[in-house]
């Protein structure tokens, strides 16, 4: 069949059968990634925006309406630098037929090279040998076949997929620790492109909607011991404003790093870039617009877990475990932050919202900060990308009495797992902060000693039933903003000032254990109960937390009287996130412990 016109729906059909390529060979995908670092997660990257696409678009048949809906849902859901400079090239094409209710292949060429053009120019500096180049000899092709007079797209879509072919085999080799590999990107374009191609030659609903299996070579990949990685952190974030000036925006990322885009337009823009000051990125983007999500991953992280993987089972914790990233480095323990909301504008928690910077803006401004839980897309990424490399996945989460943390990973990992037949454990630890952390390194502590999944699922309810947190408060104020106490109690502790302690109750609420004079009081208190719970039990473990740099010389000064008092150092100490002393509050101080 001749098609001389497309609109909406054909070509989202068409798109939906190229983004089916790249879905089903997501972890492929991974496995080939070296550029522009080896972090081994363009395959996530490339599919979580194409899902997003595919979920939010429902096809109308004016092509103009579609591919706004399409180049809206891109920029939305995009993630990766590949998958950024796809949202980028679909919101070109929009903006090249808008005016297009149908088009036919003379105007379609014309616009595609416009997007093309568009692509290039939300970039910092372009880089051939990558998606780039594929979007490139693609159009070029398309360019060959107008002058040869083609009017027929189905000719359009399957004519160009040689040369398509060719400039992805001159990208083999081309990046540094990748011989004999072609470019990530690329090769997703490849599968984006044959999915459009089989589909332009049977327009196969049928074949379209069921599940397609690539063949793919098996890979010997070589460990990325010479991974050069000029900056540490790759960050994106999504923003909506008013005259959003794309160009100083651009020059802003510049100076903090490489690898920068800007996607979008004057309302609503995506960035990316790599630095090792996300939260200075971030913060620059909050100037100029309201951030809707963001997302940081660790580069040195991720190729860590790439090549040298300790162990076949995940450990995932949330923000709230109050486990630093060089900690979680050291143990290989992956991490997805809450988030908090100062004004208009979503920040991850001590991630692209540091916690001397979250205390400053407590002790000064307005309005109250409120909290929430991980985007749940961010959660089904991260989910989707461990679940690549690990045989199966424990995660630990805040209290559900105090977040609905955990019920977003419950219901995360139960679509993970039935896509990708990984097996992923989630517990409601009924705590937070250290205790959670402290629980976490006992999880890695039992898969150094050989420990299998189905040991751990039996033994981390027991672990976390001996895991306790004391938050030895100055004041219940911040309890009260946030909600977590009545006005009329906190009223009458603050005019009596008093200085609670507030620990997580059987169920994981938190509860008041006990009011003292002041915070002095409080910890000779907690000492005692420690001392007296020594007589009865074994101590597996304690860590100190402290919310801001007032708080830190009295946490460091606890710790002397614990060492006496167990005759060990504390795992680690630690600084409480912002998510938690958003409720702890200025000055408070925690001790966290978990018993054998």
């Amino acid at each position: 069949m001749k098609y001389e016109y497309i609109n909406g729906q054909n070509f989202y059909y068409m798109f939906l059968a190229g983004a089916k390529g790249i879905i089903e060979n997501y972890a492929y995908l991974n496995k080939i990634n070296v550029f522009p670092v080896p972090d081994g997660d363009t395959g996530s990257n490339m599919a979580s925006t194409m899902q997003s696409i595919i979920d939010a678009v429902k096809p109308s048949k004016k092509l103009n309406k579609t591919l706004a809906d399409m180049a809206d849902a891109a920029l939305t859901g995009a993630r990766g630098n590949s998958g950024i400079i796809v949202a980028q090239f679909v919101q070109g094409l929009s903006l090249e037929l808008q005016a297009y209710p149908k088009v036919n292949v003379r105007d379609f060429v014309r616009c595609a090279v416009g997007a093309v053009n568009f692509t290039y120019a939300a970039l910092s500096h372009p880089v051939e040998g990558t998606i780039l180049s594929m979007f490139k000899a693609w159009t070029d092709d398309l360019q060959r076949l107008l002058d040869a007079r083609i009017n027929d797209f189905v000719v359009l879509m399957t004519e160009p997929y040689q040369k398509v072919l060719e400039a992805l085999e001159s990208t083999r080799g081309r990046h540094k620790g990748g011989a004999g590999l072609v470019d990530a990107g690329a090769q997703g374009f490849v599968f984006f492109a044959k999915g459009m191609l089989d589909f332009a030659l049977k327009a196969d609903m049928k074949e379209l909607a069921g599940a397609r299996q690539n063949v793919l070579p098996e890979l010997n990949v070589a460990d990325d011991e010479d991974a050069v990685m000029t900056f540490r952190y790759c960050t994106e974030a999504l923003a909506v404003g008013e005259n959003i000036d794309k160009d100083a925006l651009k020059h802003d990322l510049e100076v903090l790093g490489d690898s920068v885009v800007v996607a979008g337009n004057s309302g609503k823009v995506r960035i990316h870039v790599h630095t090792d000051e996300p939260e200075v990125a971030v913060r620059r983007l909050s100037e100029r617009a309201q951030i809707q999500t963001s997302k940081v991953d660790d580069m040195a992280f991720q190729v860590e877990i790439k090549a040298h993987r300790r162990h076949d089972i995940a450990v995932v914790v949330d923000s709230t475990s109050d486990l630093d990233a060089e900690i979680r480095f050291k143990h290989q323990i992956h991490h997805v932050p809450l988030q908090v909301q100062l004004g208009d504008s979503l920040f991850l928690d001590g991630v692209t919202l540091k916690h001397d910077d979250f205390y400053d803006y407590l002790a000064t401004k307005k309005p109250y900060p409120r909290t929430s839980l991980p985007a749940l897309k961010n959660i089904y990424n991260k989910l989707s990308y461990i679940a690549t490399y690990y045989k199966a996945v424990i995660v630990l989460n805040i209290s559900s009495g105090l977040s609905g943390t955990h019920q977003a990973f419950v219901d995360m990992a139960k679509k993970v797992q039935m896509q990708t037949g990984v097996p992923i454990a989630v517990f409601d630890t009924k705590t937070l902060a250290g205790a959670e952390g402290l629980v976490a390194l006992r999880v890695v502590e039992a898969l150094d000693k050989g420990f299998s999944f189905e040991d751990l699922k039996r033994l981390i309810p027991l672990w976390c039933a001996q895991s306790n947190v004391y938050a030895m408060t100055k004041t219940v104020k911040y309890f009260v903003k946030g909600g977590r106490i009545g006005r009329m109690k906190g009223f009458l502790a603050t005019a009596l000032g008093l200085a609670p302690v507030i620990t997580p109750d059987r169920n994981g609420k938190g509860s008041v254990l006990f009011t003292a004079a002041n915070q002095g009081k409080s910890i000779d208190r907690i000492l005692k109960i420690v001392e007296k719970k020594l007589k009865t039990g074994r101590l597996h473990a304690y860590a100190v937390e402290y919310t801001d740099a007032a708080s830190k010389p009295v946490a460091e000064a606890l710790i002397p009287r614990l060492k006496a008092l167990t005759g060990r150092e504390p795992a680690f100490i630690g600084q409480v996130t912002p998510v938690v002393g958003n409720n702890a509050g200025i000055g408070t101080v925690a001790l966290s412990t978990l018993m054998e």
